[in-house]
């Protein structure tokens, strides 16, 4: 969790902002946030951030920002004809229509038009939505410092996620690190490879009569990049930290370390995968989600393409034989 720090940054709609200083961010919640150099913490956000995306009422999303782009420009600002204040809400059955939060009420706000610095923070590959609704009053004892319900940029403190989305947590925090004694083995070119071979012998060295040990993982992930490309085949997420080479029939020896018997996937579809609550369809190269994750974040992948190239997919036995897994799984839920 080096160099990376937790953010909530609230979106609000031009229909649900109680009071209207500024101008709209037209924040699209799945891909960008924008703010600009008024806003509090607008320099403390760096790429590789984690940010918690919500609303006046809960959670919309989770990302990790992949970049942030900057420019000039102008923004108009509203503020309160008696004090300057530009923190005033809307009153919806009094009048004067606004009051400031110095007590100062009136109808028409005095506008200036002020040099901006924009940005606009990026993550288009990494959003992922809430498995359930929770609500931004449940998140307060986690803020870094008191709550400001004024402040659109605010510290969390990374227990947030660790105590409450633990999985959040794994994916978006812990970089993969697959050490192994064979780790620093050079790459083979990919033409010399074998077509694999399913196989159901067990080689793999027992460690302390329990632990399995992968041997030649982190060579394994790496050829699968060269040959995929550094992006998930599923989600089409790149980033690099919490992609995983996944192997399509499970791991059993070094003999399946084969790059025909590996997929590159990001962390949470890579364990869904292993429990064979999402599938591939050996034929069509389709995506299949189980039912018990119908209804969540992860419908929007069921159906989808795998994304590989015609001329470089994985090994077709080794995706029935995993499929047969998926579906035996499938008719056995309740």
């Amino acid at each position: 969790m080096i160099d990376q720090n937790l953010w909530i940054v609230k979106t609000v709609s031009d229909e649900d902002r109680a009071y209207k200083s500024i101008e709209g961010y037209n924040d699209t919640t799945k891909s960008t946030y924008n703010y600009d150099d008024s806003v509090p913490n607008h320099r403390q956000l760096k790429v590789g951030d984690v940010i918690i995306i919500v609303n006046k009422i809960k959670i919309l999303g989770f990302a990790k920002v992949e970049s942030i782009a900057t420019e000039k420009g102008l923004k108009i600002r509203r503020k309160c004809p008696h004090c300057g204040a530009t923190n005033y809400d809307a009153r919806l059955h009094k009048s004067p229509l606004y009051r400031c939060n110095r007590g100062h009420e009136f109808d028409e706000p005095i506008e200036e038009t002020v040099d901006s610095i924009k940005f606009k923070a990026e993550y288009p590959s990494t959003f992922i939505e809430p498995s359930r609704d929770f609500s931004i009053s449940e998140i307060r004892p986690y803020y870094k410092r008191n709550y400001n319900r004024n402040l659109s940029i605010q510290a969390l403190d990374v227990k947030f996620l660790e105590e409450i989305f633990p999985a959040m947590s794994r994916q978006f925090f812990v970089r993969n690190s697959y050490p192994g004694p064979d780790e620093s083995a050079e790459l083979l070119p990919i033409a010399t490879e074998n077509p694999y071979q399913l196989s159901n012998v067990d080689e793999r060295a027992i460690i302390n009569s329990q632990i399995k040990a992968r041997r030649g993982q982190r060579a394994f992930r790496m050829k699968l990049m060269t040959r995929y490309g550094e992006r998930c085949m599923v989600t089409g997420c790149k980033i690099k930290d919490i992609l995983e080479a996944a192997h399509i029939s499970p791991y059993r020896g070094v003999k399946d370390n084969n790059i025909h018997n590996g997929l590159i996937l990001r962390s949470d579809v890579h364990t869904l995968f292993d429990l064979d609550l999402i599938g591939i369809e050996p034929d069509r190269l389709e995506v299949k989600i189980a039912d018990t994750l119908k209804g969540s974040s992860y419908d929007k992948y069921d159906g989808v393409a795998l994304q590989c190239g015609h001329s470089i997919q994985p090994s077709t036995d080794a995706l029935r034989a995993r499929w047969q897994s998926f579906q035996r799984r499938k008719e056995s839920s309740p």
